[in-house]
């Protein structure tokens, strides 16, 4: 029943026993009142189903309804009276909290109650429980949110990922056609897997998952690298500029490093220092090293293209006899570090 349907009935009233018969059957709240400061003159025993309280609880105590009703609605709840007292009805939507602690939506329409001579003498309205229509608009709304979140992720990570691609394909030599398709195949596999990654963790991933499935595809037995650091989840952003950037430390030292021979091993430790991630990357019983090279090859640049273009990171190289170690230190608001809950 709407304020539309009710005004034909406004001189039923009078008849108090016509009157309630009326509004008994109703599934909606009717109310009657003279004033903001004057108690309920009349209220339909929906009231209990709605409020969960009688309506005797609610005529006998004139601050119950305003004590219902949700801190953060009053002043919209309260708009509706001086409104109808002016001469035009107003429709009003806010929160009550029933004694049980339940929280329900209520349209309440206002109206104003003349008499024969039209003069305004009464309030009323008509209050209905709406709880199930507005927390399906909030789902839907929370839906076409997430919905818009994601696709902007996924334009985001599309863009981001075309970037990663371009600075493969650049900074990889073209000696020969066989070696270039090899090596480019292997960086957008690297590329693959860090997605892989991201898309069975809620775009985020852990800093070890990412070392162990990059060592775990260049080398074979569990004993040839040990990790060591805070379990840290990275962005999407950060998962890739950091797949790429181990995925060329790993190449490296399958061709010349620790890797290269049985014996080799990686140790990569890793801590949060102030503001940054300080990684470092050490090579173990790997070839020595006689004299550390005189220019950076192409796998250095892509690590450094990836570390200081998408992170705004640095990379620090150490030629040491026993093997390379590369400390790694990167701003932490630019990888979104949170803990991962274990």
């Amino acid at each position: 029943m709407n304020a539309e349907e009710f005004n034909p009935f406004l001189g039923l009233i009078e008849d108090g026993r016509r009157f309630r018969a009326l509004t008994h059957h109703s599934e909606d709240v009717l109310w009657l009142t003279r004033g903001l400061d004057r108690p309920l003159e009349y209220l339909s025993p929906a009231v209990e189903r709605v409020w969960g309280v009688t309506a005797e609880q609610m005529l006998n105590d004139p601050t119950c309804w305003i004590n219902s009703v949700h801190p953060d609605d009053l002043d919209a709840a309260l708009l509706a009276f001086p409104i109808a007292s002016s001469g035009e009805a107003k429709e009003v939507v806010y929160r009550i909290v029933r004694p049980n602690g339940e929280v329900r939506w209520i349209k309440d329409c206002g109206f104003p109650v003349r008499d024969r001579g039209g003069r305004i003498v009464q309030v009323g309205g008509i209050a209905q429980d709406v709880t199930d229509e507005r927390v399906a608009l909030i789902r839907l709304q929370e839906a076409d949110e997430r919905q818009e979140l994601i696709s902007r992720e996924v334009h985001h990570r599309a863009r981001n990922l075309m970037t990663m691609v371009q600075a493969a394909i650049m900074l990889t030599p073209a000696t020969d056609v066989s070696t270039y398709k090899k090596t480019i195949l292997e960086r957008l596999q690297a590329l693959v897997r860090a997605n892989d990654l991201l898309e069975g963790a809620a775009s985020q991933v852990s800093l070890r998952e990412i070392l162990t499935k990059e060592v775990a595809a260049y080398s074979s037995g569990g004993d040839r690298a040990s990790f060591s650091g805070p379990h840290l989840a990275l962005s999407s952003d950060a998962a890739e500029a950091l797949t790429l950037a181990i995925h060329e430390l790993v190449t490296n030292s399958v061709k010349y490093g620790a890797l290269s021979v049985m014996e080799g091993r990686i140790d990569a430790v890793w801590e949060v220092i102030g503001d940054k991630l300080k990684l470092v990357w050490s090579e173990l019983d790997g070839p020595p090293i006689m004299t550390p090279p005189t220019s950076r090859g192409f796998g250095s640049l892509l690590l450094r293209s990836s570390l200081e273009r998408q992170l705004q990171g640095t990379a620090e190289f150490d030629w040491l006899p026993k093997g390379l170690r590369v400390t790694v230190t990167v701003p932490l608001t630019n990888l979104e570090v949170n803990p991962l809950v274990a």
